[in-house]
């Protein structure tokens, strides 16, 4: 009963650690871009719905 229970939290924290891993990769290659004037303000928008869903995902992981 308890590894049922477990099955959607463990295949949904797979799915929010690979998530998290390419948002982690992102956010080091957008960052290292900031210097891009250009680019600046679209990152910056980015880098915030990156930071988003890292926090949905972390939240999810602490409750």
């Amino acid at each position: 009963i308890i590894s049922q229970l477990n099955t959607p939290k463990t295949s949904y924290d797979k799915y929010a650690n690979k998530k998290l891993s390419i948002l982690k990769t992102e956010w080091v290659i957008l960052s290292r871009s900031l210097h891009l004037r250009i680019w600046q303000h679209a990152i910056s928008v980015i880098l915030v719905n990156i930071n988003v869903e890292i926090l949905k995902i972390l939240q999810y992981k602490l409750s």
